[in-house]
């Protein structure tokens, strides 16, 4: 019990610094980050957000909202919100992508071609979402590399021609435009 009165005292101290230097970046991104941790999600993002805004040659926050963006979008759609978490998986790979981590990109355009699939769109843009994580993917881990070859497998097997297709007709952002952009958390 100590502990979790500890948390909430030091995110009060947070509060208030804040309060008088409402631009300290280090400050917003440490205050987001005991946030998520204590459950905060949307005080937390919020931070986040301003941190970036204020600096946005951050490279840790987009990482930060990424992994938030990505979480949230597996809970929505568990939850049968399929139009939300369409879009919480694209604000994953917006945040992916200013990032810079190809691993977790390459994780990302791999979940979202899987949920793609799962909503029966396009082939094409389920394979180039794919594709794309493949080639995300290609330094990462071999195991990571084997599930979405096979994945592709799958597509392939079920819609003869996706790849072919996906390679020459299609591009990520013909994927990412499928949902509207933005969600708030």
């Amino acid at each position: 019990m100590a502990t979790v009165y500890r948390a909430y005292h030091t995110h009060d101290d947070y509060q208030a610094y804040l309060a008088r230097q409402p631009r300290d970046v280090t400050a917003l991104v440490n205050a987001g980050v005991l946030a998520m941790q204590l459950g905060m999600e949307r005080d937390a993002v919020r931070k986040w957000q301003t941190a970036l805004d204020i600096d946005p040659a951050l490279d840790r926050v987009p990482r930060y909202l990424a992994q938030f963006w990505a979480g949230r979008a597996d809970a929505l759609e568990r939850a049968g919100q399929t139009e939300d978490a369409g879009r919480g998986y694209r604000n994953a790979l917006t945040f992916d992508e200013r990032g810079g981590d190809d691993a977790a990109s390459g994780v990302d355009w791999f979940n979202y071609g899987q949920f793609l699939r799962r909503r029966d769109m396009e082939p094409r843009l389920v394979m180039a979402c794919l594709l794309h994580a493949e080639t995300l993917l290609a330094r990462g881990s071999a195991g990571q590399l084997e599930t979405v070859r096979s994945a592709q497998a799958e597509v392939e097997r079920a819609h003869p021609g996706a790849t072919s297709a996906a390679r020459q007709a299609v591009s990520v952002a013909d994927a990412l435009a499928r949902y509207p952009p933005g969600l708030a958390p």
